[in-house]
C-alpha cells in the first residue's frame, strides 16, 4: 500500500506460485485496504494491472474496483487502472469479514 495523494493509495500484490489460488490475495488485499481506509485516510484505491493478468483484473472487480482506464507502465507496458471507492468497497462490508484463524 503506497500513498498516491489526494486520498489514493496504490494496491499492489504478488502470490508466489505454490500459494496461488488459495484467496490469499483477496484477504491480503481486503487487509491492506480496511488498513488504508481506517489508518491512512485514504478514500480510494487505484490498482494497475499489466493487460492479461485475467486473474488480477478478476479479482479487482470482485473487490468492487471498477475500470478507469489505461496508463503506461515504467518498463514501457500499458497498465489496465482500475479504482477502488473505499467507503463502499468489500474492505468495510461486514459480510466479507475474513478469518484468519
Amino acid at each position: 500500500m503506497r500513498p498516491l495523494g489526494d486520498s489514493e493509495v496504490n494496491l499492489s500484490y504478488v502470490v508466489f506460485p505454490p500459494f496461488r489460488r488459495r484467496g490469499v490475495a483477496r484477504r491480503a488485499s481486503l487487509l491492506a485496504l480496511s488498513y488504508a481506509a481506517d489508518t491512512m485516510g485514504a478514500e480510494t484505491a487505484v490498482i494497475r494491472i499489466l493487460p492479461g493478468n485475467e486473474v488480477s483484473m478478476k479479482l479487482a472487480k470482485s473487490l468492487g474496483a471498477t475500470y478507469a482506464g489505461e496508463e503506461p507502465s515504467y518498463a514501457g507496458d500499458t497498465f489496465k487502472v482500475f479504482k477502488l471507492s473505499l467507503g463502499t468497497s468489500c474492505a468495510n462490508d461486514s459480510s466479507h469479514d475474513l478469518d484468519l484463524h
